[in-house]
């Protein structure tokens, strides 16, 4: 079967960007809308989606990848095989990938690390094999670098760093598939090595993790080579979860955060410390400006007005663009990047509407809230509803007459809107 690089036409080491400009293309080919009643097409649509949302991930992408490897290894035949064959030679001797060591705690796992740059947060996935020991010194490594790097990225800095944070400290993800089959390949390589107490706990683990008849019958087998009796105990001390030391160093990172950010939350007495002494420490000087009580009044209001009424036009904007996209549809030469563009600029209509207050907006001009949250509002909805990829014509219907009548209101009340908008509160409009 084919891989999900294989599908998309790229390289296993293609990177973001060139994986999205193979999906765009094979869109454009492969589109049910330029292939009508062609099932083909469809079954290879669906594959293409289903490969395109795995790979652009970058956690899932690196499960995908690991799982690969493991599945390219050959299988292992059979416990009672004394004489191993050249296939079963061949298998990968995996071992942690940070201090050499091979035992049963050996674990494929995945962390996430996240940089920002102001307004540009890049998240990554990276896939280790690990021993219980580097797993936790891992998990710290990766939760110090997200505490330092990952937040000042506006707006999906914090967003990631907390997913990342919150993955890291149980030691990654680890995915279920693919520890499965690395400790299946891991419990074969100690049974050739005669290291049967090692080989006894793997199969425990994957038992754990899945159980089935398969792994039951050769734990029985091996239960017969090493005695109960004879089992050595664990480390308790590297078995426990990594959030048990995750959780302290986190805590840590936070304070130490507040202490260099906010140095004044340390200090007791007066909140405003500076180094002065105490009687030039809390000498105030008099103010000399004194504020109208009418402005304190006023301001807020006003404020929230303004948002609104920004608000309000934003949306008003945005469908008049939606409209003159409609209208060059005919005239289109790439019909489905415009229909795209229009769902866009609905959801951007939508999105501005919904920051208005339709009360206020009310008291400031009679019958404007109610004209938004009645008319306009369910307009773009009905709108949103029937501009998909096979337009639903009754939905577009009703958004027409609802558009219809806000466009008479407006016709009648705009004048009248803007003056007060001007002469009350101030507020000019183009």
């Amino acid at each position: 079967m084919a891989t999900y690089y294989e599908i998309l036409g790229v390289a296993q080491t293609a990177s973001a960007q060139e994986i999205k400009q193979a999906y765009r293309r094979l869109v454009k080919i492969y589109h049910p809308d330029r292939n009508p009643g062609n099932t083909e097409v469809i079954q290879r649509m669906v594959l293409i989606n289903e490969a395109y949302n795995v790979i652009k991930d970058p956690v899932r992408r690196a499960q995908y990848d690991s799982l690969i490897t493991l599945q390219t290894q050959p299988e292992s035949q059979d416990f009672h095989t004394t004489e191993p064959t050249e296939a079963q030679r061949e298998i990968t001797h995996y071992r942690c990938e940070q201090c050499n060591r091979q035992d049963s705690t050996l674990r494929l796992s995945i962390f996430i690390s996240v940089i920002s740059y102001f307004v540009l947060t890049q998240k990554q996935a990276h896939a280790h094999v690990l021993c219980s020991r580097c797993r936790i010194k891992h998990s710290l490594l990766s939760n110090l670098k997200v505490w330092l790097l990952g937040w000042w990225g506006f707006p999906w800095g914090p967003i990631y760093s907390i997913e990342a944070l919150l993955k890291n400290l149980q030691g990654g993800e680890q995915p279920t598939k693919n520890n499965v089959a690395l400790l299946s390949l891991l419990a074969y390589d100690f049974y050739t090595q005669n290291r049967y107490e090692e080989c006894y706990k793997t199969l425990k683990a994957s038992y754990k993790l899945w159980p089935d008849k398969e792994t039951k019958e050769y734990m029985s087998q091996i239960e017969g080579i090493v005695p109960p009796s004879s089992r050595k105990p664990d480390n308790r001390m590297f078995l426990a979860s990594p959030i048990f030391y995750n959780v302290p160093f986190l805590a840590v990172l936070t304070v130490l955060s507040i202490l260099v950010l906010f140095p004044s939350v340390f200090h007791k007495g007066n909140s405003t410390y500076s180094p002065f002494s105490p009687s030039e420490q809390y000498y105030q000087p008099p103010s000399t400006v004194d504020t109208p009580p009418s402005a304190v009044a006023i301001l807020p209001s006003t404020v929230e007005i303004r948002s609104s009424v920004e608000a309000f036009f934003g949306g008003f904007q945005n469908f008049t663009d939606t409209m003159q996209v409609v209208e060059q549809l005919e005239k289109s030469s790439d019909v489905q990047s415009d229909w795209d563009k229009i769902r866009e600029l609905l959801l951007l209509c939508s999105a501005n509407l919904s920051k208005c207050d339709v009360a206020l907006m009310n008291k400031v001009y009679p019958g404007w809230g109610d004209m938004l949250s009645q008319k306009f509002i369910p307009a773009i909805k009905y709108y949103s509803d029937g501009m998909k990829l096979e337009p639903n014509m009754s939905s577009i219907e009703k958004g027409d007459a609802l558009i219809g009548e806000v466009g008479v209101w407006w016709k009648n009340n705009s004048d009248a809107l803007i003056a007060t908008l001007q002469r009350e509160r101030g507020l000019e409009f183009e």
